[in-house]
């Protein structure tokens, strides 16, 4: 069994995008690039194993025929999709629908995702949610073009996090790069595109009616209330996904407990990890995917590392650290003192 996978990545081309994603991932492109697949079994642009011997074939064609790799993981493709975006304009404003209304009209999933804001310029933005809390109210403002009217803007900087679930009218700013992380689908209803025009001097469709009967119109402006252990930071966890942030001071033993395949993505520098008594690089703005047979690792004090799951174990379970462990220990001191 091989038990770490690493990936080739897609770019894709966006008006709004730029040439640094094309330079950080070695790939001369004349085109503006806006996001970087970094793991995809999206038919749109699929990630290729780079590595062992499953090197050549697709996350997709991996996830449905080697099914040993990835555990307890039960849909019809490859269900997340990580992302980097560079967005040097503002994109549309849109909302993404539910499992539900995503198989009805288009035989896909609903797109609920995250953000996590790996830089900013001073000054940038973005939307998140609308000010009206009717259908009736938000038509009015479409008609009359009221868009500032109703639109959350909200300033954002360099660490910041945002849950962005399906229903929630979103639009990332300019100047901003992202980590995304999402469900496996590219249903996107666009509302508002600032009556910009594509290369052909076209202006991009809207989706007013669909968009409408998305919106969840409680979405107010973002609450973000993260959970700490030590080294680690739980940023969101939801029935699709469980995003946790390390930074390790100290080495971090990581336990599987799930049957589930984990998904890791390295920023700011190489991180290292150990996996049964030998050690790996995860590269910097790369992702390895280890298989579900893996129980257990390490990862060293080194850089920070994302850890993506399908489901995790709670954070105490989870997660070792000498720091917690001192913790731990001066409490019971303390308490039977």
């Amino acid at each position: 069994m091989q038990d770490i996978l690493f990936f080739s990545v897609v770019l894709k081309e966006r008006l709004w995008g730029g040439n640094k994603l094309a330079s950080r991932y070695g790939k001369k492109s004349d085109k503006l690039i806006g996001e970087a697949w970094i793991l995809s079994g999206h038919s749109e642009g699929e990630s290729v194993v780079k590595n062992g011997s499953f090197k050549g074939r697709t996350l997709n064609d991996l996830y449905l025929n080697e099914k040993q790799l990835f555990g307890a993981s039960n849909y019809e493709k490859f269900p997340l999709l990580i992302k980097i975006l560079d967005a040097q304009k503002m994109l549309s404003v849109q909302v993404h629908p539910n499992d539900e209304y995503a198989m009805k009209h288009h035989h896909d999933y609903g797109k609920n995702e995250c953000w996590y804001i790996l830089s900013a310029k001073k000054g940038a933005n973005i939307i998140y949610g609308q000010k009206v809390r009717s259908k009736t109210d938000f038509k009015d403002a479409i008609d009359n073009q009221k868009w500032d009217e109703v639109l959350n803007y909200v300033p954002v900087k360099k660490d910041d996090f945002y849950n962005v679930p399906v229903g929630t009218i979103h639009a990332i700013g300019g100047g901003i790069e992202i980590l995304e992380i999402q469900q496996s689908s590219d249903v996107t209803y666009r509302l508002y595109d600032f009556d910009r025009v594509d290369q052909n001097g076209k202006k991009r469709e809207l989706h007013i009616k669909e968009s409408l009967d998305v919106i969840d119109f409680d979405v107010k402006r973002p609450l973000i209330e993260l959970k700490k252990y030590g080294d680690v930071e739980r940023l969101v966890e939801n029935k699709y996904f469980t995003v946790d942030k390390v930074i390790p001071k100290s080495e971090v033993y990581v336990k599987n407990g799930t049957d589930l395949y984990t998904i890791l993505y390295a920023r700011k520098r190489d991180v290292t990890i150990v996996l049964n008594g030998k050690k790996y690089q995860i590269k910097k703005n790369k992702v390895a995917l280890l298989s579900k047979d893996v129980n257990e690792f390490t990862i060293l004090p080194e850089g920070e590392l994302f850890i993506v799951k399908e489901r995790a174990l709670s954070l105490n379970l989870m997660y070792d650290m000498w720091n917690m462990r001192i913790y731990a220990h001066f409490s019971f001191f303390f308490l039977i003192a």
